[in-house]
Parts: C-alpha cells; structure tokens; sequence
C-alpha cells in the first residue's frame, strides 16, 4: 500500500505558498539545528540555554522582531535561514519560533545537561527530546482506534477488492463515422495480422511497439496502449471486451481480436492482482504503520501549538497571541 494509495485525513501546517513546512517533527529541529551550526551562529540571541552555554550578544543594529519567553529572535537570522532553506520569512519565524518552543520544553525536562559542545547544545538537545520523549510516546499503538478505522474505511479499496487486472490493448477502427459491414470485417482482418506478430510479444512495451508499427494501415486508425483503469467482473467496459480480458489466465497472454462497436481489439495482459477481503482486525496493523507518519505530524503540530498556549510569544503577526501578555 503505497502513499498514493492511502486518502489522508491528517492536515499540515502550511506556509503561504502552500509548501510543507514540516517533513517531519525531527526533520525541523534537527534541519534547522544544523544550517544554524553549518553558519557558526547560533538562531537567536537570548539567555543561557545550560551550565556550559554562554548567552550571545544582540548587535547594535539587530531588529528583534519575536520573543518566545524573554529569548528574541532577530530578522537577521530570520533573512539569513530563509535564504538557506528557499522558505519565505514568514514561514522560517514560524520555523524559528517553534523551534524555541521545543528548546525550551528540552531545556525543562533536563536534556541540555549531558551536552558539553557549545553550539551543538540546542539542536541536539531538541533533537534528544522528540527522539527519546516525542516519538516514543507517540508510536503506531498510541494511535487512536477511531483514527485507525477511519484510514481503513477511506481506503477499504485497498482492502476489499475484486480480481484486477492490467491491460493494453491495439485497437483498430475506420477512420469514417459511418462504418459499413465490409469495412468492419476489413478492419477485423488487420486486427488478425497485428494479433499474428503480437501474441509473441514478451512485454508489454513490445506488444505497444508492435501495435504502433502498423500505424499506416488504411483507411484504419488504430489506438493503441494500456487500459487506464483496471480491469475486473464488474467493471463498467464493453461485455465483449471485459470478457475477453478477464477471460486470459496468465500475464503475457494475448487474445485473439475482440470485435465491438468501436472496433477489433487485440488484448495484452499485463498483470493480474488477486482479489482481497482483509477485514480491519486483519489490516489493523498494516494500516497504523502507514498511516503513523502522518498522524504523528499532526500530534506534533498539537504539541507545538499546547507549547505556544503555555508560553509567552509575542511580536509575531501570525501568532493569535492569546498569552501574549500585555
């Protein structure tokens, strides 16, 4: 089950572009900490971070343009990380500003203390912090049940499905609207050479191949390719032509042409996908590991958003500001 098989409920934070912000929870801190390293500057001005961390000091002419609990964060380094990532300043303070949330909920639960390098001391300790504390307590089994089950029934397609199947087909029709019976049993004619050279093809690339080289029948034109949706029983396609695809055993296999009205088909199939009947119970677990990544994107964007209720933030527009103070 791949990711563009699974309907998402889970929203992102977005910058104003559209663009995700955050690939993942420790994607930021630990990106982020290091183009801040990779510069040999620390991203922000504020106070000592730990017992071995001496507190840096604002230029003259630095502009602080957002607080997060007395540390300031300065458009210089707002300009400069922008710059680096391609990300707009609006979206790098959003950056920044939570990136100080999470130091400072590192910083009060002790994850500074082991740490000796300077300037290595924030982001490793954010990174430290959603490593051993975030995600440990945010596994696939910390997922909500409701959440679960409301991933499996978007995608219970992927679940419960009928035999499918993948075809191209060469299908030769008159180039005319009104088609006569004579030209019909014409056309059934080429379709027998094409399906002569064709039954030996040994890929569907070659089976394409060879249907393009009879372009220049006349007066015929002929469509040739794979089939954009997937065949099966039910599927909402000409009788004649589902049948004679369903009707194949083995990948590789090519029918004889199929006459409808809108022409003679030579069938090649691709491949053949067993039906499937996977109740929840069954697909539980495959369903939390591929839908854990994207949930716990959210739950971090929850934990960031509880840190920006519990702390003061002020200065930036974007913020609601609730706690901001006076």
């Amino acid at each position: 089950m791949g990711a563009k098989e699974m309907n998402h409920q889970t929203k992102a934070r977005r910058d104003p572009h559209g663009s995700r912000i955050f690939p993942s929870p420790l994607g930021l801190a630990w990106c982020l900490g290091t183009l801040v390293v990779g510069s040999h500057c620390s991203p922000t001005a504020g106070p000592v971070e730990g017992p071995t961390e001496r507190a840096p000091t604002l230029r003259p002419d630095d502009r602080i343009v957002a607080e997060v609990n007395g540390t300031p964060i300065v458009a210089r380094r707002v300009a400069e990380l922008a710059q680096l990532t391609g990300q707009t300043p609006e979206a790098t303070l959003q950056k920044l500003i939570d990136f100080e949330l999470l130091a400072a909920e590192a910083r009060r639960r002790g994850y500074h203390r082991s740490w000796q390098t300077r300037g290595t001391v924030r982001q490793a300790m954010v990174h430290r912090y959603l490593k051993q504390q975030f995600e440990v307590n945010n596994g696939p089994e910390a997922m909500p049940e409701q959440v679960v089950k409301a991933s499996y029934r978007k995608n219970k397609r992927v679940f419960v499905r009928p035999e499918l199947r993948k075809v191209a087909h060469i299908l030769v029709f008159a180039r005319a609207k009104r088609v006569d019976e004579a030209t019909r049993r014409q056309a059934h004619q080429v379709a027998e050479r094409i399906y002569e050279k064709a039954r030996h093809a040994k890929s569907m690339d070659e089976f394409v191949e060879i249907g393009n080289s009879f372009q220049d029948q006349q007066p015929f034109k002929l469509e040739v390719g794979e089939i954009s949706s997937p065949v099966h029983a039910r599927a909402n396609l000409v009788d004649a032509f589902r049948d004679a695809a369903m009707a194949m055993d083995q990948p590789g296999e090519v029918s004889r042409p199929v006459q409808t009205q809108f022409g003679s088909h030579v069938i090649y199939l691709a491949e053949v996908h067993p039906s499937l009947n996977r109740s929840f119970e069954e697909a539980q677990a495959q369903v939390r590991q591929k839908e854990h990544p994207f949930w716990l994107r959210e739950r971090f964007l929850t934990v960031t958003d509880e840190l920006r209720l519990a702390t003061k933030v002020t200065g930036y527009t974007g913020e609601t500001r609730r706690n901001a103070g006076p």
